[in-house]
């Protein structure tokens, strides 16, 4: 049996096409039909109210591919909530803290109940660790609410 390691080399040594990859996720993915739906609708939506607008359409892929390639619904039964994958705080400015903002067009190539493994273009890879802070008191909604509560 191949160790992550092995695993994760043999993926950081692949070429990356960063490209937005925008597609429609489709329901056999087995994302709740709510959270699948709303992704779906995310690809529509015109960008939220933030300062570089032109940051959203990646996001938005990142989102979709997380759905796409499986992902989210590993993550999601390995504990992670739609929260960790997909929220935002909503403190006025939209502070991130979720895999999907995280991602920066870049792929995850492992995954498991804390830590997310992601490719780097520079041959390196990154961690992302789930709950990585506390977001006591804040509203914290996924991307497909995110600004569009004031509208």
């Amino acid at each position: 049996m191949r160790s992550w390691r092995e695993i994760a080399a043999e993926a950081l040594g692949e070429p990356h096409n960063t490209s937005a990859l925008r597609a429609t996720v489709p329901d056999t993915h087995g994302l709740p039909d709510a959270v699948r739906r709303d992704l779906e609708r995310l690809e529509y939506l015109p960008p939220p109210r933030i300062d570089n607008p032109k940051l959203w359409p990646p996001i938005v892929a990142d989102a979709l591919r997380l759905a796409r390639d499986g992902w989210a619904e590993r993550a999601l039964a390995l504990g992670w909530s739609i929260n960790d994958l997909f929220g935002v705080v909503h403190d006025g400015i939209g502070y991130s803290d979720c895999l999907a903002t995280a991602l920066r067009g870049r792929r995850v190539i492992m995954i498991d109940a804390d830590v997310a493994v992601i490719a780097g273009s520079d041959g390196k890879a990154t961690l992302f660790s789930r709950g990585r802070h506390d977001h006591t008191g804040e509203q914290i909604m996924p991307l497909w609410q995110f600004g569009r509560a004031e509208r």
